[in-house]
């Protein structure tokens, strides 16, 4: 069974992850380039460090998001991390980027369902198991524009729904797509699998570098903000495996 990258100890910010095959330079270049051109508001700051430590520069946790932290890799990716609290969205910036940098792009979720009720003062969150393929251009395949397979598994309000769209990938289990329980036709084994066939070691510390940059948003109005302890108090009712 696939062990969450660094045990969860630093869940949500860890549950949800995009990847542009396009080295980090590059990346943080476009990604300035973007928001200079629409006139937003950002601090860039280089980070260094193992992953835990640049991951902490994303704290607090913002609705809406406003850190990105952008991490080299040992391939030929490049990983994306936000700090959102209310729900974190890697899939816009990533789907996106990739058509600004010219290449293809990953976004995972991994996410242990809570759902069910609890305490009062808990948060529920829905499971999820998904992999989104980006392209450089427009496919058609999605209503995201550059989407080219998309494989998921998730709570939707309390329903479990299996999905996939676009092309079939060479490396997918098939036959799991046909298990009884929705659950069990994606799994995070399963996403771990996939995304190793495209040269990505999602979960394994070791996977990432040392060097990585954060970008700042500043909004006019400020993001409701939570710490990571907050939120895990009140996300996690239960000890994580």
């Amino acid at each position: 069974m696939v062990k969450p990258l660094l045990g969860n100890r630093l869940a949500p910010i860890t549950f949800t992850c995009a990847f542009l095959e396009n080295a980090l330079d590059d990346t943080v270049k476009a990604y300035a380039g973007w928001h200079k051109k629409l006139g937003n508001r950002v601090r860039k700051s280089n980070v260094a460090g193992d992953l835990g430590d640049m991951l902490l520069r994303l704290a607090p946790l913002a609705n809406p998001q406003d850190k990105y932290l952008f991490v080299e890799t040992v391939s030929g990716w490049t990983a994306l991390f936000v700090n959102g609290a209310g729900g974190a969205d890697v899939s816009s910036p990533g789907g996106y980027l990739c058509e600004l940098c010219n290449c293809r792009g990953i976004a995972v979720q991994c996410i242990p369902d809570r759902s069910l009720p609890g305490h009062p003062a808990g948060l529920q969150i829905y499971g999820a198991v998904i992999f989104r393929c980006f392209g450089p251009e427009p496919t058609g395949v999605s209503i995201v524009r550059n989407v080219e397979r998309v494989v998921s598994a998730m709570n939707d309000g309390g329903t479990w729904r299996f999905v996939t769209e676009g092309p079939v990938q060479p490396y997918e289990e098939l036959e799991a797509y046909a298990r009884r329980r929705v659950v069990d036709r994606f799994t995070p084994d399963m996403l771990e699998r996939y995304c190793q066939a495209r040269g990505i070691d999602f979960f394994n510390p070791a996977f990432y570098g040392t060097r990585g940059t954060v970008f700042h948003h500043r909004y006019s109005r400020v993001p409701h903000l939570m710490t990571l302890e907050e939120a895990q108090s009140r996300l996690f009712l239960d000890p994580l495996a």
